[in-house]
């Protein structure tokens, strides 16, 4: 008698593990990627994943995640929903994109290189140079070795640049030199080649504040550079 359980047994598992490993009912039948753009490469042959060597889970509905779909995006991707239709077989795959809120040029072996740089301050494109006026130029002379997907700056100091960029909206033609990352400290070059120091580590209202006062009395064209790291003493030419 516990033969015959045994043996039932063991069919059963054998039946289980076919019907959920081989079953037609758990192959996927459709990959949806949304949205669909030729920008976002996605490959829907996703990389073949295996168990035990010989049993392929790269199309079963069950077993499919984000770690697949991950190894076949572009850096361009920063976030994937996955949502599956059991009934159907049907596997949407919804992507974020990355967007550009500033373009992030260094300099190696005398060479520019940009990329675009998201709101978290994650280089994931390479970008032309120079660029639109509606991006934040900054040209790290630092000479690191930057990679894709490699952070270069937090979404505060972000946040800064584009509080300084906008404040100077009236000026067409306006960039910003880091010359280390360590010290937080960035400059902002006009079109009239003022030069403006600023320190990241401090509040950007009231250097921009203090800076206003200052400028009122002085007229930009003649200024070389204005230096408002040791607030609230300013140096200046």
């Amino acid at each position: 008698m516990k033969k015959i359980i045994f043996i039932l047994v063991f069919l059963f598992f054998i039946f289980l593990c076919w019907f959920i490993f081989f079953s037609p009912l758990f192959q996927i039948k459709k990959f949806e990627i949304v949205p669909e753009e030729k920008s976002i490469e996605v490959k829907k042959n996703f990389p073949k994943k295996t168990i035990l060597g010989f049993i392929d889970l790269t199309k079963n509905i069950i077993f499919f995640n984000q770690d697949q779909v991950k190894k076949s995006i572009s850096p361009e991707i920063r976030k994937i929903e996955i949502k599956k239709d059991y009934f159907q077989r049907k596997v949407k795959i919804i992507f974020k994109k990355r967007k550009g809120v500033l373009t992030w040029c260094f300099l190696k072996d005398d060479e520019k290189k940009c990329f675009l740089a998201d709101e978290e301050g994650i280089i994931f494109k390479e970008s032309s140079y120079p660029i639109g006026l509606k991006e934040i130029v900054v040209n790290d002379t630092s000479q690191r070795n930057l990679s894709l997907l490699e952070k270069v700056i937090s979404p505060k100091d972000i946040l800064s640049l584009k509080e300084i960029f906008d404040h100077f909206s009236s000026f067409e033609k306006k960039e910003f030199i880091y010359p280390d990352p360590e010290f937080k400290e960035i400059t902002l070059i006009l079109e009239n080649k003022l030069k403006i120091f600023f320190d990241l580590r401090k509040e950007i209202d009231y250097q921009l504040e203090v800076l206003d006062k200052f400028l009122a009395n002085k007229n930009i064209n003649e200024l070389k550079y204005t230096d408002l790291r040791s607030l609230p003493k300013i140096y200046y030419q």
